[in-house]
């Protein structure tokens, strides 16, 4: 456990819990935990306002026609010949990486999975409630102490095997606030806590054990954002007393912008990369996002955009030939659908589509790849270790890429078809009604969906509309067309569920919060943004206030 005196400092600033406590939670929120957070907080929160300011002002170019390039100012970072520092023994598998939420039972169902790397989601994958972001990090606590179990609700009995995958952790991007945590009445970066509080809690007993820590770092946009998590995990090592450059880091490549920039990223983080992992949906969106004023840039439907596609096939060939050549791995994205129990068929069809997948991810080059589901992970391991003889194909450094500005920026082909339409507003629908109830994971029609797939779908709306997209069907469409269609498809949901049964599982408030998001005049940047799951913050009569570093 870390001292006071590791965060101890002259100057002191107040920080209050407003979110329920039990005796659990104040273990974790322990004094000294609060007081390191609030040290990383007043070191960094003035930064990162700067960066989300940057953000918005590259919008706005992007609004007005701009389009992103390989920058010549740092042409000399990608020409020379740099490496990253070197892998320990303990991540230098990652052939099957599982992916999933932090509550109890996922936790313990991931790490005996039988993947290398079990990567325990606090974003897209989460409904960021105060419940579930604590209880996670007590669930993780317990996961790297060996002590964590739990009792099913048929009287099984689960805990850890001798055997289990390394853990790495995927906290809440840049954009994002903790409103259970205020430091001087502001809410704190969400980022600075899910980091500051596993790191504290757990970095030295990883160390002692010669693991190095291992973050997941999500919606990275350029080098600048790189700059800061370095200097964040420098002072945290310092603050705890640990090596410097032991926490390492896996770069989550989902972000246009990002993508021009990999080269760049990867050197501001040479000391801790570990990793480049590919995000489809994430990418997609943040493909809209970006371009959402721009008509040459408007997406076929979402299922047309996939990996055979210019722009994606560039973007994978690239962040391989970056990666192999910086001595780091580059894995792959996620296999998201689950087969079902009793339907046979469709359990041998979705075996031989995933076979498909994997080989060719396999063969281009990828050193692993990432599932959804533990069913997964046994399919995947066969395909990997077969196709991959040894620990990784880093030593592939041969394989050049020849990707352009233009192929990045091809805009996939395909038609924009009223079924779409219609998917987009039921996954919207559906998936918000999940995370506003608190839970970020959800399985809908046999697939694993989580936050991207929400804002994918939303985002492809707004972009129709604000273009004046024509379907299939012969209509244009706008808000009016999409009002309509997202009132029928919450009565399809009362006519199956009852009135009592809609209202009881947030469809009526996720179908509210769909139509803001698909037919607002301005696009909104993050669900996050303008909606909270319930029980953010909880009604409690006990608070806690400390005395905070600067």
């Amino acid at each position: 456990m870390t001292s006071i005196q590791a965060v101890r400092s002259p100057a002191t600033h107040s920080s209050k819990i407003v979110g329920r406590l039990n005796p659990e939670y104040k273990e974790v929120l322990s004094t000294t935990a609060l007081r390191f957070i609030g040290r990383l907080s007043h070191r960094f929160e003035c930064r990162r306002r700067e960066l989300l300011r940057a953000r918005v002002i590259r919008q706005s170019d992007l609004d007005n026609g701009w389009k992103p390039s390989f920058s010549d100012e740092t042409a000399w970072i990608r020409d020379a010949d740099w490496v990253a520092k070197p892998v320990g023994q303990h991540l230098i598998d990652r052939r099957v990486q599982i992916g999933g939420p932090v509550d109890r039972q996922s936790v313990i169902d991931a790490l005996t999975s039988g993947a290398n790397v079990f990567m325990a989601d606090f974003e897209d994958g989460n409904s960021p409630t105060w419940d579930n972001e604590l209880r996670g990090q007590i669930n993780l606590r317990d996961a790297l102490s060996g002590t964590i179990a739990y009792e099913d609700d048929r009287g099984g009995y689960h805990r850890l095997g001798t055997r289990t995958a390394q853990l790495a952790v995927r906290p809440r991007g840049w954009h994002m606030l903790e409103h259970g945590l205020l430091i001087d009445n502001r809410p704190v970066s969400a980022t600075l806590f899910d980091v500051g509080l596993f790191l504290f809690h757990n970095a030295q007993r990883q160390t002692a054990r010669d693991e190095s820590p291992h973050l997941c770092l999500p919606k990275v946009e350029s080098y600048f954002e790189a700059r800061l998590w370095h200097d964040v995990l420098s002072e945290i090592e310092r603050m705890l007393s640990i090596p410097p450059h032991t926490i390492r880091t896996t770069i989550l490549v989902e972000n246009i912008l990002a993508a021009f920039q990999m080269d760049e990223i990867l050197f501001e983080l040479r000391d801790r990369a570990c990793a480049l992992q590919f995000g489809r949906w994430d990418y997609l969106f943040s493909f809209v996002r970006k371009f959402r004023l721009q008509p040459d840039f408007v997406l076929p439907d979402r299922n047309q955009c996939t990996m055979r596609h210019r722009a994606l096939r560039a973007v994978l060939e690239l962040m391989i030939a970056t990666c192999h050549r910086r001595g780091i791995h580059a894995i792959g994205g996620k296999a998201a659908r689950v087969p079902s129990a009793t339907n046979r068929d469709e359990k041998h069809e979705l075996f031989e589509q995933l076979m498909r997948d994997l080989r060719r991810e396999a063969s281009s080059g990828l050193d692993g790849t990432q599932v959804a589901h533990p069913h997964l992970v046994h399919l995947a391991k066969g395909i990997f270790e077969t196709a991959v003889r040894g620990p990784h194909q880093i030593e592939r450094k041969n394989v050049e890429a020849h990707v352009s500005v233009d192929d990045l920026l091809a805009v996939p082909l395909g038609p924009k078809t009223r079924h779409a339409l219609e998917a987009n507003i039921d996954i919207s629908i559906r998936y918000l009604a999940a995370w506003l109830g608190g839970c970020g994971n959800v399985a809908v029609e046999g697939v694993v969906e989580n936050m991207a797939t929400a804002e994918l779908a939303r985002a492809q709306v707004w972009q129709w509309i604000t273009h004046d997209v024509r379907l299939d069907s012969g209509e244009d469409v706008t808000r009016d067309l999409v009002r309509t269609m997202i009132q029928t498809r919450l009565g399809q949901f009362e006519k199956e569920l009852g009135e009592i049964g809609t209202r009881a599982n947030r469809y009526n408030e996720a179908a509210s919060l769909t139509e803001k998001l698909m037919t607002s005049r301005h696009f909104l940047e993050h669900v996050t943004a303008i909606a909270s799951p319930r029980s953010t913050v909880a009604p409690h009569e006990e608070t806690a206030t400390a005395l905070m570093d600067t």
